[in-house]
């Protein structure tokens, strides 16, 4: 029986072994996964903030695109009510001032328009007139 009990304790080793690789291979695989888990993690946290500055990005450039179709709209309604715009002279003491409603707009913006002889200063809050002497 020594034969046997000698074969008996070769396989004995080589199971232990073949367990002890296992166990390795299953620690390094524990650690990767611990790894990307923590990957996960902070990409997941990225997303959040990503996904809130792109909802912030769109309204904001909602409210722009709309301010700009405003503008358009103005300037088209403007346009085919007093002719074309010409260049514009530096006004005349003899100002008119009229206030008109304040845009919800973040910008400021500022236009001049001459229309024969009268020269039109749109700013972001108010209109201004002036005529010609």
């Amino acid at each position: 029986m020594g034969e046997a009990g000698a074969a008996l304790q070769g396989y004995n080793a080589a199971l232990l072994e073949g367990l002890a690789e296992l166990r390795a291979r299953r620690d390094e695989l524990s650690e990767r996964i611990r790894e990307e888990e923590a990957e996960r993690g902070r990409l997941q946290a990225r997303l959040g903030a990503l996904s809130q500055r792109l909802a912030r990005t769109n309204e904001s450039l909602a409210g722009h695109l709309a301010a700009r179709s405003e503008l358009d709209r103005s300037i088209a309604e403007t346009e085919a009510a007093y002719g074309k715009p010409m260049s514009c002279r530096t006004p005349s003491p003899s100002t008119a001032f009229f206030h008109g409603h304040r845009r919800q707009d973040p910008t400021n913006f500022y236009w001049r328009l001459s229309l024969r002889g009268t020269c039109l200063h749109l700013f972001s809050d108010h209109l201004m007139i002036s005529t010609s002497l």
